[in-house]
């Protein structure tokens, strides 16, 4: 799993809608090819600045793959786009545990090394 919280930064401010625009296609094209290659698109959002403790970002993206490698190939895939030169971001990744069934006291124990 990946998430990106992210936010325009000054260089995104500067572009003319026109490029912003372009540049949007361009990492919309580029999700498809990683969505037909097996990546799932969870999806993008705003941020809800109402719970506890918020992320000082604006925004997030959520995307499930199925081994830490295609995670770090989606990471790079991203970094490829330029993504990164117009968005502060910070990336959450993980292999989640407590999936399929397993309940959240395993789960929570086993990732903390709880016997």
């Amino acid at each position: 799993m990946l998430v990106e919280i992210w936010q325009p930064n000054d260089r995104w401010h500067k572009l003319a809608n026109d490029e912003q625009r372009a540049f949007l296609k361009s990492v919309g094209d580029a999700a498809n090819v990683a969505r037909e290659a097996g990546m799932e698109i969870l999806g993008w959002g705003a941020l809800d600045r109402a719970v506890s403790n918020p992320a000082e970002q604006c925004f997030c993206g959520v995307f499930f793959v199925d081994s830490r490698e295609a995670l770090h190939d989606v990471d790079q895939a991203i970094r490829t786009t330029g993504w990164y030169e117009y968005f502060d971001h910070i990336n959450v990744a993980t292999e989640l545990n407590g999936r399929d069934g397993v309940d959240a006291e395993n789960a929570m124990c086993e990732i903390l090394g709880v016997r």
